[in-house]
């Protein structure tokens, strides 16, 4: 049996454990990152969510790299993408541009 035929519950479990939500959950967090992204139509690279973050939300005192996780998970739970877009950053590095899945 491969991995795509897998069951992904056992047959005594109860009917919900088949039942998957019909959109992503996200975290508070989550959906504070993904709020600033859908505000900025033209995207952020993860330096400027970053410093916006920590503009729009001083209440959350959170490790710098958290926004960038938070949109890591979004990107992988297919809500945001690479727009193949890059910025440079303050150290003249290039850096992806990230946007809202439309």
């Amino acid at each position: 049996m491969s991995a795509a035929t897998l069951p992904i519950s056992r047959p005594s479990d109860p009917g919900t454990s088949n039942q998957a939500p019909s959109e992503p959950v996200i975290t508070e967090l989550q959906g504070k990152v993904m709020q600033l992204f859908i505000t900025r139509s033209f995207g952020m690279t993860d330096s400027e969510l970053g410093q916006l973050f920590v503009k729009t939300h001083p209440e959350c005192r959170i490790h710098p790299d958290t926004p960038r996780k938070r949109r890591s998970e979004l990107t992988n739970l297919g809500l945001l993408r690479d727009s193949g877009a890059r910025r440079k950053n303050q150290y003249g590095k290039n850096e992806t541009v990230w946007g809202v899945v439309t």
